[in-house]
């Protein structure tokens, strides 16, 4: 499983994601599902709308998969300065600057390696995982095994 996305309105173009889980999510919302189903396919519940984003992420080091989080809605970057919001692709640098942007953050980052890896394997493959994570943005952890 790759850890790359291609965009798919921009012929040639490829974004880093920072795992393969987040490359999976960037395709599921490509295909129409929205911030939180898309991680939601990888077992990923990421936090209600407005938690406090705890250990951020600068603008300058997102990628492909991060999540910005603002008091009512979630968007996901889509890498390469591109944001996708409601559907629609935005630059980067215009929606950390909206009102009520609380700043982004990488719903996989208490993961270990092994665990995105085998996580991203059985979405790619359409099987049931055995893990439900809760993307924490206040606290760290969050990995129980069902």
């Amino acid at each position: 499983m790759s850890d790359k996305v291609e965009h798919p309105n921009a012929v040639g173009e490829v974004a880093d994601a920072r795992s393969p889980v987040a490359a999976e999510a960037v395709r599921a919302a490509f295909n129409g599902a929205s911030v939180s189903e898309a991680y939601q396919k990888a077992g990923i519940t990421l936090p209600s709308k407005g938690a406090p984003v705890t250990h951020p992420i600068p603008a300058s080091d997102v990628q492909a998969g991060d999540v910005g989080a603002f008091k009512d809605h979630l968007v996901m970057s889509l890498g390469n300065g591109k944001v996708l919001v409601s559907g629609q692709q935005q630059p980067l640098e215009s929606v950390s600057s909206e009102p009520g942007f609380l700043g982004w953050f990488d719903p996989t980052a208490q993961l270990g390696s092994a665990v995105r890896d085998d996580l991203a394997d059985l979405v790619r493959e359409g099987r049931k995982h055995p893990y439900k994570v809760i993307a924490a943005r206040s606290s760290p952890g969050g990995l129980d095994r069902q």
